[in-house]
C-alpha cells in the first residue's frame, strides 16, 4: 500500500506540468469543443492509470526479478547456460518492447514494404541479446565497460561510412527504441545485481550501470549489417 501511494504521487508529479502546458495551449490556441475536452480527460486518465500500473508492476515484478537473476548468476555453473539464458532474455524483452514494434511498423509503412518490419524487429532483438551476453560475460570477467564502449562504438563509427543513409538513421533509432519501459528496469537491476556480486570479489558496483547503453549497441550494429547486405 505504501509503495502504491508513492507511485501514485510520482505519476501526479510527472503528469501535472505536462498537463498544465497542454491545458494552456488548449484554452489559448485550440479552444476545443465539449467532445474534444471529454476525449482529452479520458486520455489523461488512461495515461495516469497506465503509468501507475506499469511502475507498480516494475517495482513489484521486473526489478526484484532482474536483481535476483543478476545476484544468483554465480550459481549457474557453466558459461553455456549463461549465454543461452541471457540470449533468450535479451531477445524476449526487446521483442516485447512497444517502441520496437512501433519502429518496425513505421519503417515498413514508410518504405512501402521494401524494408521488412519483421526482419527489422528480429534483427534488433537478436542484436540486443548478443550484446547483453557480451556485457554479462565481460562483467563476470571484470572487463571495464569503458573498453567495451570504445571498441563497440569505434566499430559503429567505421561501419557508418559504408552503410546507406536510410539504414544509418534507422540503426541509431533502433538503438534508442530498444531501450524502453520494459528493458531498462530489468537490464539495470540485472546489471547492478551482477555488479554487487562482483564487488565482493573486488570489482566496482558502478559497472552495472553501463549495461543498458552497451546492450543498445546490438540493435545499431544489427541494422547496419542489414544495410550492408540487403
Amino acid at each position: 500500500m505504501k509503495a502504491a501511494k508513492a507511485i501514485a504521487k510520482e505519476v501526479v508529479q510527472t503528469l501535472l506540468p505536462i498537463l498544465l502546458v497542454v491545458l494552456v495551449m488548449q484554452l489559448v490556441f485550440i479552444r476545443p469543443g465539449l467532445m474534444e475536452w471529454l476525449d482529452f480527460v479520458i486520455g489523461v486518465l488512461l495515461t495516469a492509470v497506465g503509468m501507475f500500473l506499469y511502475q507498480l508492476g516494475a517495482k513489484l515484478g521486473l526489478l526484484p526479478m532482474g536483481n535476483a537473476i543478476g545476484s544468483g548468476i554465480s550459481l549457474w555453473g557453466t558459461t553455456v547456460l549463461i549465454v543461452l539464458v541471457f540470449l533468450t532474455i535479451g531477445f524476449a524483452i526487446t521483442m516485447s518492447e512497444p517502441n520496437v514494434a512501433v519502429l518496425s511498423n513505421l519503417v515498413e509503412s514508410i518504405t512501402d514494404g521494401r524494408i521488412s518490419g519483421d526482419l527489422l524487429q528480429l534483427s534488433v532483438a537478436y542484436g540486443a541479446g548478443v550484446m547483453l551476453i557480451v556485457a554479462i560475460i565481460c562483467m563476470i570477467r571484470k572487463i571495464s565497460f569503458k573498453y567495451l564502449y570504445l571498441i563497440g562504438y569505434g566499430v559503429v563509427l567505421i561501419i557508418s561510412f559504408f552503410v546507406p543513409a536510410d539504414y544509418l538513421a534507422m540503426a541509431f533509432d533502433a538503438g534508442g527504441f530498444s531501450s524502453g519501459l520494459i528493458s531498462n528496469p530489468f537490464l539495470l537491476t540485472t546489471g547492478t545485481g551482477i555488479a554487487s556480486l562482483m564487488s565482493r570479489r573486488g570489482s566496482a558496483a558502478a559497472n552495472g550501470f553501463g549495461i543498458i547503453g552497451f546492450t543498445a549497441l546490438g540493435p545499431i550494429l544489427a541494422v547496419m549489417i542489414i544495410g550492408l547486405f540487403v
